[in-house]
């Protein structure tokens, strides 16, 4: 609870600026089975395990080519990063990815008969991720059941880049 108010109040800081005023952002991902839930904002874990019994899958994809597939109301052009979506979260988001503190990959799943994706969690990670012109690979989130489908949707790697000395897969 104290993290969360300490974050906010340092999140009031960034609301509105632009990326190249904000602070160098670590993207520490936390790719353990035990967090999957928290790709769901506010899911408590016994409604994540009735939910997505198997848990997630991982899958590393190329910021550029994903944007390219999200529909519309997933995807913020650059205009839009304040306007779109909630700030005080992206605030939020961008105090705690400055602690370098870990963090979920975004949840992604298909949209029925459409070549598009849409977010199921983790709309304001990603909007970081793409303000800062990264351009590289970083992991998503996908349900068991839609794997091959997203597949079919945009390239998905199956193992991580890089990784520290701890573990962690660290991006930007």
């Amino acid at each position: 609870m104290a993290l969360n108010v300490d974050l906010h109040a340092e999140g009031t800081r960034y609301r509105g600026l632009p990326p190249s005023e904000w602070p160098t952002l670590i993207f520490n991902w936390d790719l353990s089975e035990d967090s999957q839930q928290y790709a769901l904002d506010g899911v408590k874990a016994i409604q994540f395990q009735q939910q997505y019994p198997e848990g997630l899958q991982i899958g590393w994809v190329n910021l550029v080519e994903f944007d390219t597939k999200l529909c519309h109301f997933s995807r913020r052009a650059k205009e839009e990063l304040w306007s779109v979506g909630c700030a005080s979260k992206l605030a939020k988001t961008v105090a705690y990815l400055s602690r370098g503190l870990p963090i979920t990959p975004p949840l992604v799943a298909p949209i029925k008969d459409k070549d598009e994706l849409v977010f199921h969690g983790g709309n304001h990670r990603y909007a970081a991720l793409k303000a800062i012109a990264f351009d590289g690979e970083f992991p998503i989130y996908i349900a068991p059941e839609y794997f091959e489908e997203v597949k079919q949707i945009v390239r998905v790697r199956s193992n991580p880049i890089v990784s520290n000395d701890a573990g962690q897969h660290l991006v930007a």
